[in-house]
Order: C-alpha cells, then structure tokens, then sequence
C-alpha cells in the first residue's frame, strides 16, 4: 500500500487563496451591482419597457442570488480546507505524541 502524504502547510495556503479569491469576487459583484444600479431604469416607463423593465429585474434578481450563493459557498470552501490542514496537523501531533509516549514505556 502506498504511503499517503498531506502538505498541510499547501492544503492551509490553497484554502486561504480560495477563501481571498471569494471575497475578491464578492467586492467585484457589489460594484458591479452598484455600476448597473447607476445606469438606473432605461427602459422606459411605456408598456414594452415595463415588461422589459420587469423581466430584467427578475433575471437580475435571480442570477445575483445565484452568484452570491455560489461565492458564499466557495468562501466555505476555503474555510474547510484551512480547517482539514488543522485537522491533519492536530493528528499528526497526537501521533507523534503516542508514539514517543509508547517509546517511553519501552524503554
């Protein structure tokens, strides 16, 4: 069987980049929605720009949810693999411990 190897110094480093990469990204979607919000209603307040208005905003309203859904899971994402490098090191700690503890005992 193969020995299995963890970098959890990379596993900690990748997870904070994801992690930084989904704040970025979220940054970047409010001033995006700021822009849009800024260019106001320029559809028109007749019938066809009220539809084109209404339609606009539902698929605004949804793919924005979606986005920030999508970043707020990827920020998540990040936290678990920092979290797993924690985990990995808080184990390879007690194993060192035990083994040293067993060596104690033999003498």
């Amino acid at each position: 069987m193969a020995d299995l190897g963890v970098d959890s110094a990379a596993l900690r480093y990748s997870g904070g980049g994801v992690r930084n990469t989904a704040e970025d990204m979220s940054q970047r979607l409010a001033a995006f929605q700021s822009e849009l919000a800024s260019y106001g209603q320029p559809w028109g307040n007749d019938d066809l720009g009220s539809l084109i208005g209404m339609a606009y905003e539902t698929v605004l309203d949804v793919a924005m949810d979606c986005i920030t859904e999508n970043l707020g899971g990827l920020a998540e994402d990040g936290a678990g693999l920092v979290g797993m490098a924690d985990s990995y090191d808080a184990v390879e700690q007690e194993n060192v411990a035990g083994s040293q503890a067993f060596d104690g005992r033999l003498g």
